[in-house]
């Protein structure tokens, strides 16, 4: 069964028009804005996908996907579209976030600044990754 006219409505504008707007605001003096955009309309996605997988009596229900060749791939993507869109959730809110100055974070669009000491300020170890990261990566351009 296809969406309703809501849901097509929804999935048009928050799922996919929004992010994109948001994207677009990273490269202008609204990075921040484009941000929270981008978390909120993934926290959107997130739910949407949630509510119509594994807790609404709806045609997407898992427990309702008749058997077929393809039952268990639709049972593994459902979960991984919840997996994967609470990680981009938890990463976009620690892109969000402030440091204890009240600036914005920095790594969102590094541009020509390299630094990501505000993508996740309490954890040493994702800190010393994403220096190393942007480290090799200059190396091989």
């Amino acid at each position: 069964m296809p969406l309703t006219a809501t849901q097509t409505a929804f999935v048009g504008f928050v799922i996919i028009l929004l992010p994109l707007i948001g994207a677009g605001l990273l490269w202008t003096k609204l990075k921040r804005a484009g941000a929270w955009l981008i978390t909120l309309s993934m926290l959107a996605s997130l739910l949407f996908g949630f509510l119509n997988h594994f807790v609404l009596d709806a045609p997407d229900y898992v427990l309702a996907v008749p058997a077929h060749a393809w039952r268990y791939s639709f049972i593994l993507s459902a979960a991984l579209h919840v997996v994967t869109e609470t990680i981009g959730t938890v990463i976009g809110h620690g892109i969000t976030e402030t440091d204890s100055t009240g600036r914005g974070s920095d790594a969102v669009v590094p541009a020509n600044k390299t630094s990501t000491r505000n993508l996740f300020p309490h954890n040493q170890l994702s800190l010393r990754l994403c220096e190393v990261s942007v480290q090799v990566g200059r190396l091989q351009t």
